[in-house]
Order: structure tokens, then C-alpha cells, then sequence
């Protein structure tokens, strides 16, 4: 049995990668023990991931009972519409959809290019002078963070607060659970004052939105609505900034495929989605608990197994790309970057229209970045796929 607990702690960037290619080499389905110490199921090729994506025989939000049982509190901020099944996911999904709307979406473009353009003027002066900065914490991670604050409604003042506790959820299990308990108590206390706030003084923001969006008689409750900010809040701008800093790594460490961009602009689609494949943004998706026996992948899993995919590992299926460990801008290789079937991210227009214009307007304005130093680590985390510093520099002309 496969360990990979190793591979969600894992800080090396070579390591990460390498772990994830090597199982998915092994075989579509996979038997591996979880960082809980826990056994299951991991999922890394792409039909049958697809597969276990849309089987209602596997129950999302079971697999957690003991986490639950300790943590009740920091529990409920995992109720989302993410570890529920249908009915209660098509009910949740129904409502989040009326509020977040493609407009709604849309009409943030300027938004995104303006916050991108004055969080560029920050990094100007020490590029211009050659000097090196961490686009990871200047630039890739401000940018989603200050645009889900804009979409929902909240004052990004409270950015370096908020993402150090969104650090310790994003990390899990592996933070310990005095520091997760600890952020979660925090974000939780947060979410009640902000959405007491919005019950006061509603205004055209998506949290004001979702207390006032109705089903009929049927609207989201209290703690469906933090539960629900939460889930927007963390995917919106952890998946995005880890897309935008991935994506930067990537052409940086390939420079052909940076030229070829520079050359054809129009490939940034196409650059997005094979970094989403090549250097995914989610590692493995929430547990999920099987209700029932059946085959996939060519194991039986049986009532009461643990099962979770691996997006990552996903797209690196030997399968179904050719050279998976590969980066190559103008292919159109599958990913489940942002899941699948009734679970697919709601979110994922929004991503790829702030990576498309965060790299469009960095890759412009400064043509000659390149790394400072090639020396990347990863921060530890069962779900996520997070670099922890990028350092880059433009050199002197």
C-alpha cells in the first residue's frame, strides 16, 4: 500500500511532482494510506476519475465523521455544497447559482484589470531596478484575493489576517488541529460579523445576493450561508492564485513555450488550461465514502472504503497525454482541474478570466522576467497544489 501522506507534506518541487507522475504510472486506481493515517482509494486516471466523479454510489461528507466529532465547530464551515449529495447539493447549487451569475461574472473585468494594473505598479520599482520580488505574495495571490473580496462584498483590509488563517484551512489535517480549530474559530467568528453586516446594510455584492436569493420559500440558513462564503471564499482565491503562480513558473522554466506565447497571443486559453493539467491546481479532492460494493478501475471497492481522485495526478495520465511530464501550450489535453459532473466548480469562468488577464497584463508590462530563483518549494496541504515564494526579477537593460 502506497503512503502519501508524504506527498501532501511534501515542500520539495521536484518531490511533489515526481510522487504524483509515479502513481499515476501505477495504474488508474491506486490503494495508499491518507496523511490521517487513514486507508483508501486514490483515483489518477481520467475515465475512470470521470467515472467515480458522477457515481452516486459514492457519498461525499461521510468520510469525516471523526474529524467532525473533534472539531464540531470548525466542522460545520465543511457543509458546503461541495460534500453534500443530491437533493441537498441540487437545492444548495440551485440557490448559489441565482446569485452568481455570468454577468455578475463578466462585469468584473475592468475590476480585474484595474487590480492587476496597480498591484503591477508595486512591483515596478524593483523590477525596473533589477531587483528581485516574490510574485507569489506581491502579485498572485493579492490579485484573486482583492477580486472575491470586490465579488462578495468585504474590504481586502483584512488581507494579511485573512490569509494566514486560509492558509492553515487550506492546509487540513496537516496543520495539527490546535491551528486549524484555532483559524477556523476565526474565520467562523469573521463570516457571522460579515454577513450580520450584510443583513443591515445589503448592497450589489454576491454575500448580499445570497441572503436575499430565494427558491420559492426555500433560502439558504445561517449556517448554510457561512458555509457557503467560505467555500467561495477559499476556492476563489486559493485555486486562482496558485493557477497564476503555477502558470508563471512554467513558462518561466520552458522559455520556448514563453516565446511562442509572446508570438500568438491568443494562446493564453490554451496556456491556462495546460498549466490547470501539467501543474494542477488541486491535489486531491474532498474523501468521498462508498455506500456499496463495485468495481472501478480494475479494484473492487467495497462498502465503507474511502475514495478520493486526484485531479493532479489526473492529468498527468499516460493514457491519455502523450509525454504528460510534458509542457506544451498548444495541446488541448484533458484535466479535472476543476472537477467534474455535478461538482464541477462553480467558480471556474471567474479563474480563467483573472488568470487570463493577470498573465496578459505581467507578461506585457515586463518582457524580460525570468526567475531569480529556481530553488521552489510547495506549501504543505491535503487539497491544494500551493507554491510558497517566487522570486523574479527584471533584469537591467
Amino acid at each position: 500500500m502506497e503512503r502519501i501522506s508524504e506527498v501532501f507534506t511534501a515542500v520539495a518541487d521536484g518531490a511533489r511532482r515526481a510522487a504524483w507522475l509515479g502513481l499515476a504510472a501505477r495504474g488508474p486506481v491506486n490503494r495508499v494510506v491518507l496523511p490521517s493515517g487513514h486507508p483508501a482509494w486514490m483515483v489518477t486516471g481520467n475515465a475512470e476519475a470521470r467515472a467515480a466523479l458522477t457515481d452516486s454510489r459514492l457519498s461525499r461528507g461521510r468520510a469525516g465523521v471523526a474529524f467532525r466529532r473533534e472539531l464540531p465547530e470548525a466542522a460545520m464551515l465543511q457543509t458546503h455544497m461541495l460534500n453534500q449529495n443530491p437533493p441537498d447539493h441540487t437545492r444548495l447549487r440551485k440557490l448559489i447559482t441565482a446569485a452568481f451569475t455570468r454577468r455578475r461574472v463578466e462585469s468584473l473585468a475592468p475590476r480585474i484589470e484595474a487590480i492587476s494594473a496597480e498591484l503591477i505598479d508595486g512591483l515596478t520599482p524593483a523590477l525596473g531596478r533589477g531587483g528581485a520580488v516574490d510574485l507569489a505574495a506581491e502579485y498572485a495571490f493579492p490579485l484573486p484575493f482583492r477580486v472575491i473580496c470586490a465579488l462578495l462584498g468585504i474590504p481586502w483590509r483584512n488581507e494579511d489576517q485573512l490569509s494566514i488563517w486560509f492558509t492553515t484551512l487550506a492546509a487540513g489535517t496537516t496543520a495539527g488541529l490546535d491551528a486549524y480549530r484555532e483559524a477556523a474559530d476565526n474565520m467562523l467568528g469573521f463570516l457571522r460579523d460579515t454577513i450580520t453586516a450584510k443583513r443591515d446594510d445589503p448592497g450589489d455584492d454576491l454575500i448580499s445576493g445570497l441572503i436575499q436569493v430565494r427558491d420559492g420559500t426555500d433560502r439558504l440558513s445561517e449556517n448554510e450561508l457561512m458555509a457557503m462564503v467560505y467555500l467561495l471564499f477559499i476556492a476563489g482565491h486559493e485555486t486562482t492564485a496558485s493557477l497564476i503562480t503555477n502558470s508563471v513558473l512554467a513558462l518561466l522554466r520552458h522559455p520556448g513555450q514563453l516565446t511562442l506565447l509572446r508570438e500568438r497571443p491568443l494562446l493564453i486559453d490554451s496556456a491556462v488550461e495546460e498549466t490547470l493539467r501539467y501543474d494542477g491546481v488541486v491535489q486531491a479532492t474532498m474523501p468521498a465514502l462508498a455506500i456499496e460494493t463495485f468495481p472501478l478501475g480494475g479494484q473492487l471497492i467495497e462498502a465503507g472504503d474511502v475514495v478520493a481522485v486526484s485531479p493532479m495526478a489526473v492529468g498527468m495520465d499516460p493514457d491519455v497525454t502523450a509525454e504528460p511530464d510534458r509542457f506544451d501550450i498548444t495541446r488541448n489535453a484533458p484535466h479535472l482541474a476543476f472537477g467534474h459532473g455535478i461538482h464541477y466548480c462553480i467558480g471556474a469562468p471567474l479563474a480563467r478570466l483573472e488568470a487570463r488577464i493577470g498573465l496578459r497584463q505581467l507578461l506585457d508590462l515586463f518582457p524580460g522576467l525570468e526567475l531569480a530563483d529556481d530553488t521552489v518549494e510547495r506549501l504543505p496541504s491535503v487539497m491544494f497544489n500551493r507554491i510558497a515564494a517566487l522570486r523574479v526579477r527584471l533584469p537591467r537593460r
